[in-house]
């Protein structure tokens, strides 16, 4: 389930979105977000933004991502499998 998914099945307000997420976030995204500013680190869509620009991904890809990683086993070849499908742009993003 999404992270936005799963906070507004609970009730949890958009306005504490921003702060609950870096607990969320994979190393890489961490490094993002200690980049942006206090005020735009309280903004949860810019944060958003800022995430999914870096990995060259639109939110539609990365909830299709999300949906068919979660859905699978974790062995390797499934997630390689998922990342194929989803897209190429996936496999194009750059390591720091």
């Amino acid at each position: 389930m999404s992270f936005e998914c799963c906070h507004e099945l609970n009730g949890v307000d958009s306005n504490l979105w921003a702060r609950l997420l870096p607990a969320q976030l994979s190393q890489k995204a961490l490094k993002i977000f200690a980049r942006l500013s206090l005020e735009d680190s309280r903004c949860y869509e810019t944060v958003k933004r800022a995430i999914l620009a870096r990995f060259k991904l639109n939110a539609e890809l990365f909830e299709n991502f999300q949906t068919n990683t979660s859905n699978r086993s974790d062995d390797l070849q499934s997630v390689l499998n998922t990342i194929e499908g989803c897209g190429k742009p996936l496999l194009r993003c750059q390591r720091y």
